[in-house]
């Protein structure tokens, strides 16, 4: 991520669009050379670290965060962004990733003011992020799954809409914003991710 930015700030003088797309699925717990969850590092903490790095380049720009609408059980904690204090689900490690990325584009909107940040839901799409778990066949199989295409048209959407029809901070799906599980996207919970994150980002 550093060396992308460093590349990115040398060769663009202005960002208008931030898309944080990139995600993994690890269904057995794995660590990367930075000590973190492998999930958390690449669906959330890279990209809170790469939009750090870009922060000013994004001025009057925007940043969409891909995520999903998060599941019922859903959880995360910002003390401990691994999961090191509860068995390893790679569902759970996953949703949680998803979760951070919703909480980062509400406290990016309320840090940042001048950066539009919202985060997308681009719902069911037919993709290999399952390719080396079972999973691969529910992605590959299941009927009625979005194609690629159709779900990157929500994506370019929310980066070319006029900032004043989009929320700041919000959570999109197909149309109006979604509204998250109020119990678990708060204020203080983004805060406290925020935190967190500049302190594992730190030593990466």
């Amino acid at each position: 991520m550093r060396a992308l930015a460093e590349h990115l700030l040398s060769t663009c003088p202005r960002i208008d669009v931030l898309a944080n797309n990139a995600g993994m699925l690890a269904m057995e717990r794995q660590r990367t050379v930075d000590g973190n969850e492998a999930s958390v590092q690449a669906n959330h903490l890279s990209h809170f670290l790469l939009s750090m790095l870009l922060r000013e380049r994004l001025r009057g720009g925007r940043i969409v965060n891909t995520s999903v609408r998060p599941g019922r059980n859903a959880r995360l904690d910002p003390a401990d962004l691994n999961g090191d204090g509860r068995r390893y689900s790679g569902i759970a490690a996953y949703q949680s990733s998803k979760v951070a990325n919703v909480l980062f584009a509400m406290e990016a909107a309320r840090r940042w003011p001048d950066i539009l940040s919202l985060s997308l839901h681009p719902g069911l799409v037919r993709t290999d992020i399952g390719r080396d778990t079972a999973l691969r066949f529910v992605f590959r199989y299941t009927p009625f799954l979005l194609s690629p295409d159709a779900a990157a048209r929500r994506l370019v959407r929310l980066a070319t809409a006029p900032a004043g029809e989009l929320t700041n901070g919000a959570l999109y799906g197909a149309g109006r914003p979604i509204r998250p599980n109020p119990r678990l996207f708060t204020a203080e919970r983004a805060a406290r991710l925020w935190t967190a994150s500049e302190e594992a980002v730190a030593v990466c």
